[in-house]
This record gives C-alpha cells, structure tokens and sequence, in this order.
C-alpha cells in the first residue's frame, strides 16, 4: 500500500473487499498477500539476543494450546 502510484492502491482494496468484477478468489488474494509480505524488503532488521529469542518461543508454545 506504501508503494501504490495513482489509483493503486484503490483497486487493491476494492479487490480486498470483493468489490471488483473479475472473480478473484479468497485463495488469489492471500497468494498475493504472502507474495507481497515475502517480497518487500524490511526498513530495518532488530537483532534479538538469545534472551529475546527464548521468551518469544515461550509465549509460541504457550499460545498452540489456546486455539
């Protein structure tokens, strides 16, 4: 969306909501989406200590159990 030129980023969210008429489906845009998310380059990279790295792994274990 930070990139989009002209009426970009209005046919992007049209698409998102299903308001355009060309039949795009939930899987085409979720598809795009991870394209998007994989392709853009990060503004900036934090390092994580091993500290960091082990109390983010603990909330993920605690959070498999929540669903």
């Amino acid at each position: 969306m930070v990139r989009a030129k002209g009426n970009e980023a209005k046919f992007i969210i049209r698409g998102l909501q299903g308001k355009l008429r060309i039949g795009v489906s939930g899987t085409t845009v979720l598809t795009s989406l991870a394209h998007a998310i994989v392709l853009t380059k990060p503004k900036k990279v934090v390092e994580l200590t091993d500290e960091e790295l082990a109390e983010i792994r603990k909330l993920d274990d605690t959070s498999e159990g929540e669903m």
